[in-house]
């Protein structure tokens, strides 16, 4: 029984001792500055006629915008932004430039040709297939809305606008 015992103590002991020496070799960091955020991906659309991309596009903060022409939450969410209604809740994000993307193959919804669009918005069109499977965006329910700063850190991947 001793001995059993004295296995017992020195197996816990032994235990401890490895799991501080891991603690140690891999010490998780609490410091949020050290850690790097997440880049968003380039990717090419079409504004009218004319190729752009993402890494082009954006100048400052911006508010992206994934949404899909047949969605009726997306073209009541642009509606109301349209008409100054709702906004970004970040509020670093409130005068951002807008950026709505299109992710499909329809463009001529009657609902969003309805829209009376700000002119200073940039409207875009991804119909090569690509965001829809993209795992970096993860793009499964619409809109997606994401705050992306002018360095193309993205700081929100599912920015509120209300």
């Amino acid at each position: 029984m001793r001995i059993f015992f004295f296995l017992l103590c020195f197996s816990i002991v032994s235990n401890v001792a490895h799991a501080d020496s891991f603690r140690e070799k891999h010490a998780i960091i609490d410091d949020d500055s050290i850690a790097k955020p997440d880049i968003a991906e380039d990717f090419a659309f079409n504004i009218g006629k004319e190729k752009h991309t993402l890494y082009n596009t954006i100048k400052d903060n911006s508010v992206v915008i994934f949404f899909n022409v047949e969605c009726e939450h997306c073209i009541s969410l642009l509606k109301k932004m349209a008409k100054g209604k709702a906004k970004p809740q970040d509020k670093r994000y409130a005068d951002a430039q807008i950026i709505i993307i299109n992710i499909g193959f329809d463009e001529s919804s009657k609902d969003f040709a309805r829209l009376k669009i700000p002119v200073d918005w940039i409207v875009g069109q991804e119909n090569s297939g690509y965001l829809m499977f993209s795992k970096f965006y993860n793009l499964k329910n619409y809109p997606c809305i994401f705050l992306i700063n002018k360095d193309k850190e993205i700081e929100s991947r599912h920015g509120v606008i209300r």
